[in-house]
């Protein structure tokens, strides 16, 4: 016997189940990378914050050299921050893209599912209604057997 649709449908529901499924891990590791990045950013600001306290502790006695050095190396620090910020951002851009990409599957899925539990439904019903044909006719069977039985024994 071939099988029911509903099992075949059942492979349909494995390959967008595990398509939702590595759409899932692509983007929790995308969640994980957005919060190594923002700790890195965090800590480049801080370090930025930092250093200018330090700097502004020690301005006297400071060569015009040093300041230059000083003022070079806190504008590299700003760029850092800057470019983490860039980078952050393009981030949760794809973070968003992938989100989507999830939820298109995630409901896919779901579809699916549903519609083996409609078909499954549908066969159940229909196997009810063909035992229930089945029940009849050997109902009916038995009556006309037992029902000829009877009358010839009640002529003879």
């Amino acid at each position: 016997m071939a099988p029911k649709r509903s099992q075949r449908m059942q492979i349909l529901l494995t390959l967008a189940k595990r398509s939702e499924d590595d759409a899932a891990k692509k983007l929790a590791q995308m969640q994980n990378q957005i919060q190594q990045a923002d700790e890195q950013l965090t800590q480049i600001e801080d370090y930025n914050q930092a250093y200018k306290l330090e700097i502004q502790s020690k301005t006297t006695g400071l060569s015009g050299r040093d300041m230059m050095s000083d003022r070079s190396f806190l504008e590299r620090l700003g760029s850092a921050v800057k470019e983490q910020q860039e980078r952050l951002r393009q981030m949760r851009e794809h973070l968003n893209n992938l989100r989507q990409a999830w939820q298109i599957k995630h409901h896919y899925s779901q579809s699916i599912k549903d519609l083996i539990e409609r078909i499954q439904h549908a066969e159940n019903a229909a196997l009810e209604k063909k035992l229930q044909s089945q029940l009849d006719e050997m109902a009916t069977q038995l009556y006309v057997r037992n029902g000829k039985g009877l009358a010839a024994g009640e002529h003879g």
